[in-house]
Order: C-alpha cells, then structure tokens, then sequence
C-alpha cells in the first residue's frame, strides 16, 4: 500500500511544479501596430520642415531696440530756391534831337554832346555803355572830286584800299538804308589808335544833302567788344531820322 502512494506522489508533484513556474512567467509583451504608408516601401520620403509666420522665439535672435524719432504729419512744402542773380545793366533812356539841318539823332540822355560843328554837319557823342565808353562821330566828309564822278561802292573801296590785306580780311560789308538814303556798313575797319576797331557807315547822297559817315569806336583801354559795339551801332543807326527844315 505505501508503494503505491510514493508512486503516484511523484508525477503529481511534477504538474505541480510546472504548474506554478509558468503562472510566474512574465506576460509577453507584443509589438505595437504599424500604421501601413501610402508612400511604396521602395521610395524614401523626405519630411521638410515648413517655416512657421510667426518666428520661434528659442530659435531668433532678440532685435535691437533703435530710438526713432517721429516725422511730423504735415511736412514742409519744397521750396525752390531762385537762381543766383546776376547784376543787370540799368536801363538807358534815349533821347531825340535835331541838329540843325544836318543830323537827327537818337543818344542816350547821359551822353556828352559836342556839337560845335553842328553848322558844318560834325556831331560828336560820349558816354558810357554796359562797362565801356564809346565816341561815336556824326560827320560830312569832303571829297577831293565832285561827288557826282563817283558811287557809294567806289567810295567805300577808296577806303578800304588804304588798309593792309590782313586788316581787308577781317572786314564785312552789308548794305542797309539809313534814312531813306542807300548805305553801306563797315564792321571791324581799324580804328584810330593801334589795336582799336571801329565800325562805319557810309551814307550815301539824298535830295540835298551829302554823303555822311558815322563811325563808332572804343573809347577806354579795355579789350574792345566788338559784339557789343556793333549792337549799339545798330542802335545808333535806327535812330537816325530824315532833319525837318526849320
């Protein structure tokens, strides 16, 4: 009888052994699911990060901090500012006289007269103009032939032949009508002292009078402006009007 309960004691406490050393096992932990990709398995898909509108505030530096100093609302208008002035001549007040039955004028009011040849048609003016003087001659040349064996063009290459060709050269001749009679004008023709120029006109004969010239010519020993010269000559010449008999 005791043979066989030692017998049958010995399997038992084998499953019994078994028994309690798996319930001491660890429970088995599985893997967690892998949501499946729409991306094939072959290609490598590459995540960039997008920057986000409003900057990271562990990733930016901190700006610096600059006073500015506010513009008014309403700004000046510009403004331009004039140019530099450059100083103007005074105006000139011309004046009209009559010299006997010689010569009717036009000069300017300031001028010197010297119009003690006036009997014998020889008027002479000085004055000033825009930083140099002038003298211009109001006269009645007198010939050596009769006037009525020569023209005006003949008269006025007797002249010019008495100068050198380089002086020739630099001479222009026009021809105008200075009241009412046909006249010729002179421009750079030499004048009376050494390295002066002067300008001419040379009028010729009308109804009873002769044939004048009125010249002009530097009076100061500046450089002479020829330009401007010829351009109060032309003044000098518009004002000569026919003389009305007393």
């Amino acid at each position: 009888m005791r043979t066989i309960g030692l017998a049958w004691a010995g399997p038992f406490a084998l499953c019994m052994a078994l028994l309690i050393g798996c319930s001491a096992l660890p429970e088995a932990t599985l893997p967690t699911a892998v949501a499946p990709s729409s991306a094939p398995a072959s290609q490598s898909t590459t995540t960039k990060p997008v920057p986000s509108a409003t900057p990271s505030v562990s990733t930016q530096a901190a700006p610096t901090t600059t006073a500015v100093r506010r513009l008014p609302t309403n700004l000046p208008q510009a403004t331009t500012l004039p140019a530099a002035l450059t100083p103007t001549a005074p105006s000139i007040t011309w004046i009209h006289k009559q010299f006997a039955d010689a010569w009717s004028l036009e000069y300017p009011a300031t001028w010197d007269v010297n119009a003690a040849g006036g009997d014998e048609g020889a008027v002479e003016l000085r004055g000033d103009y825009r930083g140099h003087r002038y003298a211009v001659a109001f006269g009645y040349p007198i010939f050596e032939q009769a006037v009525d064996t020569f023209s005006l063009e003949a008269w006025v290459a007797q002249e010019l032949a008495t100068l050198p060709a380089d002086q020739r050269s630099a001479i222009t001749v026009s021809d105008l009508a200075i009241a009412d009679a046909p006249a010729k004008k002179v421009l750079n023709f030499p004048g009376a002292k050494s390295g002066t120029a002067s300008h001419r006109v040379y009028i010729w004969r009308s109804g009873d009078r002769n044939p004048r010239l009125v010249t002009i010519e530097a009076g100061d020993n500046q450089p002479p402006d020829t330009l401007q010269m010829a351009q109060l000559f032309d003044r000098f010449l518009a004002g000569i009007t026919v003389p009305t008999h007393n």
